[in-house]
């Protein structure tokens, strides 16, 4: 079995499960079954690993995470969204400094709640990821809003709910983390 390694990331054989690994042909008969393991990683804590070889079958896994160890959705993690903890009620402000919901990533406590104020007409507010594609989530507690100027949404649950303004994605959008 060749090793060939490509920009930092090894490639076992001819295991093209990693993004950049290349394979060649040189006209040698392979056998059936084969196994490898292909790990990188990146600055930005990314990673991904993939396990398997031809007709070994195989599985791939990705994760991102920020510095401070969250999942990153929407530019937001649990570590660095602004804690609200103490309060029962928090207020996000939709469009008030033109395309940006204010605070935009916030952790607060299970059966708090938040009220989403602004113009709903220019800034529709959608429970979900932001994509591309946009992905709404019908089980958010975060409701489309789509006319009027304040809403209130109660969290019973824990757990990380994203949303977006369906006419600014992916740039205007945030995160209640519920804990």
């Amino acid at each position: 079995m060749r090793y060939v390694a490509i920009l930092g990331i090894v490639c076992l054989g001819t295991l093209g499960l990693v993004t950049g690994c290349e394979t060649e042909t040189t006209g040698e008969t392979g056998g059936s079954g084969g196994g490898g393991e292909a790990t990188s990683s990146s600055s930005s804590s990314s990673s991904s690993t993939g396990m398997g070889g031809a007709g070994g079958g195989g599985m791939a896994s990705s994760s991102s995470s920020s510095s401070s160890g969250g999942m990153m959705i929407h530019g937001c993690d649990q570590g660095t969204a602004q804690d609200r903890l103490a309060d029962a009620n928090t207020k996000v402000t939709v469009g008030g400094a033109g395309f940006s919901y204010s605070p935009a990533c916030i952790r607060i406590k299970k059966g708090a709640s938040v009220t989403f104020e602004g113009n709903f007409s220019s800034h529709p507010t959608v429970g979900g990821l932001a994509g591309p594609p946009p992905a709404p989530d019908s089980g958010s507690p975060i409701k489309q809003t789509n006319s009027g100027n304040s809403v209130t949404f109660t969290f019973d649950g824990t757990g990380s709910f994203p949303y977006y303004c369906e006419y600014h994605l992916p740039d205007m959008a945030g995160v209640v983390y519920v804990e």
